[in-house]
C-alpha cells in the first residue's frame, strides 16, 4: 500500500511500516508512539466509541452514560444481573422468589388498576366501595368476647347465653385470651350441660341456608376421656342426640376431634386429625354450599362433608354442650364465639 498517507487510509487499508513515513525517510528513522497513534485515531473516529474505549472495566460492573459522550461504570450485583436476565411477557411482573433469583408472576388489569391508585380513597373508588353506603345488615356478624358472666342463666357473656345443669362463671384470663368463662357440668353421669342463646336450648334461631360460618375459641379444662362435647349448630342442645345439626364432636371413645353432619337422625362423621387435649382450640365450621360443610381447627386444613347435610330450610340454633359419662364434673373454658350469616334481602 505505497504512497498512502494516514488521512487517506480507509477501513479496508492495511497499514505497514512503509505507510507511516515519507518516501525520503527510512523506516528506521520514523517512530510513532502509541499515544500519538491514539491521538490521531481519537480525532478521526466516532466520539462515543472513543469515550467507551476510555472506560476502565472491572468484574461485576455495568456501563452507563453520565452525559454526552461521557461514560462511567456502576456495580452490577447478582440480583441486578438476575433481574436483567428475565424475559418479560405480557401481564407479568418480576419478583425475587429466592436470593438472587427472579421469577415472573401474573398481574391482571384489575390488579394494575388498584396498584396505580394514589391513596386508599382512590383504591376504594376503584373497588366500588363507599364507606358511607355500607349496609350493616349484610352480612350479619355476631360475636361474644365472654367478658361478663354470673351464676344466672340468661346472663352469660354479652349475648346473655342460657344454660342448663352445672355452672357458668368468669375465670381469670390467660395470655391472649381476655374475657374467659368456664362452663362446668354436674357430677351426674349422662346429664346434659347445655349452652344456647337466650330463647332456650331447643329454640331455633336460623335456617341452615342463612348460615355462612361459625367460630369457637375454647379450651377443655381436662383431657379426660369420660365426657362428650359438641360445638356448632343443632336442633336441640339439651339432647345428646339431636335430629339435625352440624358440629364438632368429641366422644368418650375419641382421641381426636370429629366433624359431624346430621339430618333426620342420620349422620356422617369424620376424623378431623387433631388430637383432643386440655389446650386452646379454634374451631371453625363453614356452610360452603347447599351440599357441603367444612371443618378446620387452629387454622389447619379444611375437611369437608357432603353427606347427610341438613336441608336449606332446616331450622337450627347455635351453642354447645358437655355430657359427663362418669360421676365427675367436666369443664370447658370459652374465650370467644362468632358467626356470620350470608347476605339477606331484608
Amino acid at each position: 500500500m505505497a504512497n498512502k498517507t494516514i488521512p487517506e487510509l480507509t477501513a479496508g487499508s492495511a497499514v505497514g511500516a512503509a505507510d507511516l513515513f515519507e518516501a525520503s525517510q527510512s523506516a528506521a528513522s520514523v517512530k510513532i508512539t502509541a499515544a500519538q497513534l491514539l491521538t490521531y485515531v481519537s480525532a478521526n473516529l466516532d466520539a462515543t466509541l472513543v469515550a467507551v474505549a476510555g472506560v476502565t472495566f472491572a468484574a461485576n460492573k455495568g456501563l452507563y452514560a453520565t452525559g454526552a459522550d461521557a461514560f462511567a461504570t456502576y456495580d452490577l450485583t447478582a440480583g441486578g444481573r438476575a433481574m436483567g436476565g428475565v424475559a418479560g411477557t405480557a401481564d407479568t411482573f418480576p419478583y425475587f422468589s429466592a436470593s438472587d433469583t427472579v421469577t415472573l408472576a401474573s398481574i391482571t388489569a384489575a390488579g394494575r388498576a388498584l396498584l396505580d391508585d394514589a391513596d386508599a380513597a382512590a383504591q376504594r373508588a376503584t373497588l366500588g366501595v363507599n364507606p358511607s353506603r355500607i349496609d350493616p345488615t349484610n352480612p350479619t356478624i355476631t360475636v361474644d368476647e365472654f367478658e361478663f358472666a354470673s351464676t344466672e342463666t340468661g346472663e352469660i357473656g354479652e349475648m346473655g347465653w342460657g344454660f342448663t345443669n352445672g355452672t357458668f362463671n368468669l375465670v381469670n384470663p390467660e395470655s391472649g385470651h381476655p374475657g374467659t368463662c368456664r362452663r362446668a357440668s354436674t357430677a351426674v353421669a349422662a346429664t346434659v350441660a347445655s349452652v344456647f342463646p337466650g330463647g332456650g336450648g331447643a329454640t331455633p334461631t336460623h335456617r341452615f341456608d342463612q348460615i355462612d360460618e361459625q367460630v369457637w375459641i375454647i379450651k377443655p379444662v381436662t383431657a379426660d376421656t369420660d365426657y362428650d362435647l359438641r360445638f356448632g349448630w343443632s336442633s336441640d342442645f339439651t339432647s345428646a342426640t339431636a335430629s339435625n345439626g352440624v358440629y364438632f364432636e368429641k366422644l368418650t371413645t375419641d382421641t381426636n376431634w370429629f366433624g359431624v353432619s346430621r339430618t333426620a337422625g342420620s349422620q356422617t362423621r369424620t376424623d378431623l386429625g387433631v388430637a383432643f387435649a386440655a389446650s386452646w382450640f379454634k374451631l371453625r365450621m363453614r356452610r360452603i354450599d347447599a351440599a357441603t360443610v367444612g371443618f378446620s381447627i387452629n387454622g389447619g386444613s379444611e375437611i369437608t362433608l357432603t353427606s347427610t347435610i341438613p336441608p336449606a330450610t332446616n331450622v337450627l340454633l347455635f351453642g354447645f354442650h358437655i355430657i359427663p359419662q362418669s360421676a365427675n364434673a367436666r369443664s370447658v373454658d370459652v374465650d370467644w364465639y362468632g358467626h356470620r350469616l350470608v347476605a339477606q334481602s331484608r
